[in-house]
């Protein structure tokens, strides 16, 4: 999978130093993950969510959500965000995961 961006994964990790070890380890799994369906997700993160194009991950114990918006062909993974629970809940998200 190509991640965009890392970056964001960064600035999050730096506000909230807790998040670093299973951002960065998500990251890796990441680098070598070949998905091509939900199947193939749920095989790896059995309790992330779907959402439309977008992928929800519970990270660092389930203290935060990284939200990523999948490509059509399954290839590419583009960081949405990385949020505490008040600001998933929100819902604010949900605006970028349009299948494109």
């Amino acid at each position: 999978m190509h991640v965009i961006s890392r970056r964001k994964l960064v600035e999050f990790w730096t506000l909230h130093a807790d998040a670093e070890e299973a951002l960065a380890a998500w990251f890796k799994v990441m680098e070598s993950a070949d998905w091509t369906q939900w199947a193939d997700v749920q095989a790896t993160y059995p309790k992330a969510s779907y959402y439309r194009c977008c992928l929800i991950f519970n990270i660092g114990g389930g203290n935060y959500r990284l939200v990523v918006r999948r490509s059509l062909n399954w290839k590419t993974l583009f960081v949405v965000n990385v949020m505490t629970h008040a600001e998933y809940d929100r819902d604010a998200w949900k605006q970028f995961c349009e299948c494109r």
